[in-house]
């Protein structure tokens, strides 16, 4: 009555299942199930797991199921263009609406529905949608506060579609304009984010193109100003990795490496960011201003496949996508 139909364990044949017991019987079919076997693989070990016997060998089925989602198949590279183009359709319509004095609230739904009403289940994860310093909390999701002129706003979201996720990230300024100084610290997280791009080739990893994106992002703070020679942290302003895993789960793939090397059919974002809050060590002009900018990524054989490339994120493109009628 209160959630519907129950089908029990007699009924999991109905979904597919060729076999299913009752959770009561859990200990004795486990003892019976692994007696003389060397190797037991589990999901997770269940809290309630038996003592086997002290030469069974017990391994989690991820190391063995996380290799094979690493590649994606032709099925999975189509998801993920379907979800980036319902994150597409999200993310236009709330640069559209967004105004100094809107709630982040309204700008968290609004993306919400434009992607549900276009067949996404659901959003892949709780979305930040962070106005001004807020943006500079890097998994702020309480998206309840107004968002003031002169302001950006930086959001971090995506779709999800028949379980395959999108993972976006855009920062634009609320009232549509860019001033000079967050033009200046966004064209320097974009150049970074455009290099990085280019090195996602086959061969490589996660791990050196966040390298690349450490150095890219050093020279373009020293050369503004940002970083100098009494002030050379570059971590407080750029605290995490370049990307992730991406498919089923928005960190997918998790018992993976980020030295792991990427083949033809890995699916990863690409995501440089630079932060700024009031650091005495830093132009004041700066300071408040929180920018991420995210795309999600195909290796292939030959140039990398960026699913999410019509989402706006050229400085011209963003205001004309907050100006549009």
């Amino acid at each position: 009555m209160w959630h519907g139909k129950r089908v029990g364990w007699q009924g999991a044949s109905e979904y597919g299942a060729t076999e299913a017991f009752n959770l009561a019987n859990f200990e004795n079919y486990i003892l019976q199930t692994v007696q003389d076997k060397a190797l037991v693989v589990i999901d997770q070990k269940p809290a309630n797991l038996p003592a086997l016997p002290s030469d069974t060998l017990i391994q989690t089925c991820s190391q063995y199921i996380d290799p094979l989602r690493f590649v994606k198949s032709p099925t999975e590279i189509k998801l993920a263009q379907q979800a980036a183009d319902l994150s597409e359709a999200g993310f236009r319509a709330i640069m559209k609406s967004s105004r100094p004095g809107i709630n982040e609230h309204y700008l968290t739904s609004e993306l919400e529905w434009e992607c549900k009403k276009r067949g996404g289940q659901r959003l892949a994860y709780p979305p930040v949608v962070a106005g001004g310093e807020r943006a500079n909390t890097l998994h702020y999701i309480t998206n309840d506060q107004i968002i003031k002129d002169g302001e950006m706003v930086l959001v971090d979201g995506g779709a999800e579609l028949h379980c395959f996720s999108s993972d976006v990230s855009r920062t634009w300024p609320v009232n549509g304009k860019f001033s000079p100084e967050q033009k200046e610290l966004y064209n320097a997280v974009l150049d970074v984010q455009k290099e990085c791009i280019k090195a996602c080739t086959k061969g490589t990893t996660i791990n050196k193109i966040h390298s690349l994106s450490v150095r890219l992002t050093v020279e373009k703070l020293k050369s503004i100003g940002v970083l100098h020679s009494l002030y050379n942290d570059y971590y407080r302003v750029y605290p995490h990795c370049i990307g992730h895993y991406l498919g089923m789960d928005v960190h997918d793939t998790s018992s993976l490496s980020y030295g792991q090397k990427l083949v033809p059919g890995s699916y990863i974002t690409i995501e440089p960011g630079l932060y700024i809050g009031k650091d005495p060590n830093i132009n004041p002009k700066y300071h408040g201003i929180g920018i991420r900018i995210e795309d999600n990524i195909i290796i292939t054989d030959g140039e990398p496949i960026n699913v999410t490339k019509n989402i706006p994120k050229e400085i011209d493109e963003v205001e004309s996508a907050c100006q549009a009628q």
